[in-house]
């Protein structure tokens, strides 16, 4: 079985994260019409790719907000946007500093007792 190229992982992966966003609004009963939030997702994406700020800190919610204001949606749009960066982003974290000693272990080494 050949392994998918970037072609196709890059879509599938804007994909399961809008999914994941979109599930967030529907968490939060946030109304937001499904061609207004791709629209606002696009353009969040496009923008986010643009170096502007170290790190690319807050570019996507920023801008995510502005389309979806510009768009008509309220500022209730806010909650599960950044309920998204904490999910996406934030939670990860403590999570790999837990599992961030398993890397150092390596196959066929063994962990010593000390």
């Amino acid at each position: 079985m050949e392994v998918p190229t970037l072609a196709v992982q890059a879509p599938g992966c804007w994909a399961f994260d809008a999914l994941c966003l979109i599930l967030l609004f529907a968490a939060v009963d946030v109304a937001a019409d499904p061609l207004v939030f791709l629209v606002a997702y696009g353009v969040a994406i496009a923008i986010a790719a643009i170096p502007l700020t170290p790190g690319g800190i807050s570019v996507f919610e920023t801008t995510m907000l502005a389309t979806l204001a510009i768009l008509g949606a309220g500022s209730e749009a806010a909650i599960p946007i950044l309920g998204h960066r904490l999910f996406n982003f934030w939670l990860p974290l403590p999570l790999a500093a837990i599992f961030y000693p398993a890397l150092h272990l390596g196959a066929g080494r063994t962990r010593s007792t000390w």
